[in-house]
């Protein structure tokens, strides 16, 4: 239900495209709504929910820049040109975000606290999530992913949190049927 705000368009206005994609933008309001739900549920007490917020809102600010690309499909000079363009995102923000911009992003990319290790998996399921809705079935047929590729980038980073590895492995079967 809470990603149908996905499907509204502001201004009374309409998208004209056959398959309504998932812009960046949505993707972070889906991560959002992903990191309430499972910080009730996974085994985080301690986890600091304004630092995930923030870490949610930059983690991909290089793809103003860069555009997304499938995490399958990334190679060596995609995350060249990553870390250029979060260079480029943050001296092109306002200086007062600056600062915390490139902390966080720091954080995030280090992986070594509970809340960015959070924030990767949660980035890592929320395309199943689009996946299981039929506008997301129809981007999945334009643009597959064999189970092998879809698990190679997913895994390692949900491993540790319970639910999201079980809802992997739940929706896994769904895909496979």
């Amino acid at each position: 239900y809470l990603y149908g705000l996905q499907r509204v368009i502001r201004s009374d206005l309409t998208r004209t495209e056959d398959i309504n994609t998932e812009s960046v933008a949505d993707h972070i309001y889906a991560l959002g709504v992903l990191a309430e739900y499972f910080a009730r549920i996974e085994d985080v007490p301690a986890i600091d929910l304004e630092k995930v917020r923030a870490m949610i809102t930059w983690h991909d600010i290089d793809e103003i820049e860069t555009g997304d690309t499938v995490g399958f499909h990334k190679t060596s000079e995609h995350h060249c040109a990553e870390a250029d363009a979060i260079e480029k995102a943050i001296a092109s923000s306002p200086a007062i975000l600056q600062e915390s911009m490139t902390s966080t992003i720091k954080e995030y990319k280090e992986q070594k606290t509970l809340e960015a290790r959070f924030v990767k998996a949660l980035d890592k399921i929320e395309p199943i999530f689009y996946f299981l809705n039929p506008n997301g079935k129809r981007v999945f047929e334009v643009s597959p992913a064999t189970k092998e590729q879809h698990c190679r980038i997913k895994e390692p980073y949900i491993k540790d949190f319970p639910y999201m590895s079980r809802f992997h492995y739940v929706t896994l079967k769904i895909f496979e049927e």
